[in-house]
């Protein structure tokens, strides 16, 4: 899935018919599912919607996707009349599909257990969900219909936002940043009062709160859709880094502290990364002085720890997120730094740049002028990226784009399955109805076992 990814990247057209060819070949000899090809085909397709935005790439994904799960799920056979056979063949049926959904299941557990502890969507701090009281739960069903975008009255929820934040229950936490989100993109003035009341409260804590960095999150990916960014963004990045680092040792001390499910991302060079994003998006290149003097000031220390933290913790979501001209500037300030550690990490992040925009990369080098070393070590590396580097940021805009700011149905399925997962018992059962749901609107019709309500029962009546 790797090299054909990146023989996409090279040559869409070929890298589409290795993808179109595998497709035809999903269902085995016997007509039984070849669940590798369909494990390849569905990394494949999620790293190559992660890296584009262009609607003809994803119409033809889709294609290839339903002719595969078609094929898979035995959809569009009538089988044997005879009524014996026939309940004999819906049996296999029903249980072959039993088994691709597990296997699916299986891929998505592995992903998230890939991922480790860094990111808000590891299996443990996802589940924590399932821990939340009676009266926690019902509070966050009050606040899932403000995911959508012209949802009316959110600035008159700010104290049970400050209190579901206050939880860190992450995907509680992420019925909040995605409303934000969702509101930004569509009205970023009218949803600045409320971020900016909660970073007030935020600060009020000495060290701030743990959360205090996401509503800023929310604001740049905002801007990000905003024809002309608001300079609003960096005032306040800037004002969230200073009240972090100003003691970041007790902040992250804090904060892991806080959280019920501690993640390594809250580390001391959190969010140092922010001053590169805003100062990227409102000008199109990193020139955050801000920025420079965090790591200057680490360099000048001898700080290892911390040059080697901002480099594998802050740089490697823009890289994810295809921000890759961000991220080479963004590494450029500790490319003097002589502790070999910190060079050995800093390769490894240019090697993925390089990796992904091998065109572009000599000229960013000989542009900068860096030194010959770090240069001919760059080029020489071969790239050490697994599927799971392809497939951690990307995922987080494929879901922006589809059920965020995509069409009014699927933002109705986002909320349903968020309903769901303060219904069911634990994450299995829910990522297993994600699956099926997914499943379900790809086909284009309720193959698979849903509860009576899914959105894609409704698939049947259109």
């Amino acid at each position: 899935a790797q090299h054909t990814f990146y023989l996409w990247k090279r040559d869409p057209e070929k890298g589409m018919l290795v993808l179109d060819g595998l497709s035809n070949r999903a269902a085995g000899p016997l007509r039984l599912p070849d669940l590798g090809a369909a494990e390849f085909i569905l990394a494949l397709s999620g790293a190559i919607l992660g890296e584009t935005r262009k609607p003809e790439t994803s119409s033809r994904l889709l294609a290839i996707g339903r002719r595969t799960l078609r094929q898979i799920l035995f959809l569009g056979d009538s089988g044997s009349q005879s009524s014996f056979v026939g309940r004999w063949r819906q049996l296999v049926v029903s249980f072959v599909r039993e088994q691709v959904v597990n296997f699916i299941l299986s891929f998505t557990l592995r992903m998230l257990g890939d991922w480790g502890s860094h990111t808000w969507a590891s299996l443990d701090a996802m589940g924590h969900v399932f821990k939340l009281s009676s009266a926690q739960k019902d509070l966050v069903r009050t606040l899932i219909p403000l995911l959508a975008p012209d949802a009316p009255g959110m600035i008159d929820r700010i104290p049970d936002i400050l209190t579901v934040e206050e939880w860190g229950d992450m995907v509680a936490q992420s019925v909040i940043e995605f409303s934000l989100l969702s509101h930004g993109i569509h009205d970023f003035h009218g949803t600045l009062p409320i971020v900016e009341r909660l970073i007030d409260v935020g600060l009020q804590a000495c060290p701030p709160r743990f959360w205090i960095y996401g509503p800023v999150w929310v604001l740049l990916m905002s801007a990000l859709k905003q024809e002309r960014p608001d300079p609003i963004i960096e005032n306040l990045a800037v004002r969230i880094v200073s009240a972090i680092q100003e003691d970041a040792n007790a902040w992250c001390e804090a904060a892991r502290k806080a959280r019920p499910v501690p993640i390594t991302s809250d580390c001391r060079a959190t969010p140092v990364g922010y001053l590169a994003w805003s100062s990227y998006i409102l000008r199109g290149h990193v020139d955050s002085p801000e920025l420079r003097e965090y790591l200057d000031r680490a360099k000048a220390a001898k700080d290892v720890d911390y040059l080697k933290l901002y480099v594998c913790n802050e740089v490697p979501p823009m890289i994810e997120s295809c921000f890759h001209r961000m991220a080479f500037e963004a590494l450029l300030p500790i490319v003097d730094c002589e502790d070999e550690t910190v060079r050995e990490a800093l390769i490894e992040q240019l090697v993925r740049i390089r990796q992904a925009e091998p065109e572009k990369i000599e000229d960013w080098l000989l542009e900068r002028e860096l030194p010959q070393e770090i240069v001919q070590r760059v080029l020489a590396y071969p790239p050490s990226e697994g599927l799971n580097n392809l497939l951690t940021y990307q995922l987080l805009w494929i879901f922006y784009d589809l059920f965020l700011w995509g069409p009014k149905f699927l933002q109705a399925e986002l909320q349903w399955l968020l309903f769901k997962a303060l219904e069911l018992p634990n994450i299995r059962e829910w990522l297993k109805l994600i699956i099926k749901e997914i499943f379900n609107l790809v086909a284009g019709e309720p193959v698979l076992k849903v509860p009576a309500d899914a959105p894609s029962r409704q698939l049947s009546k259109a």
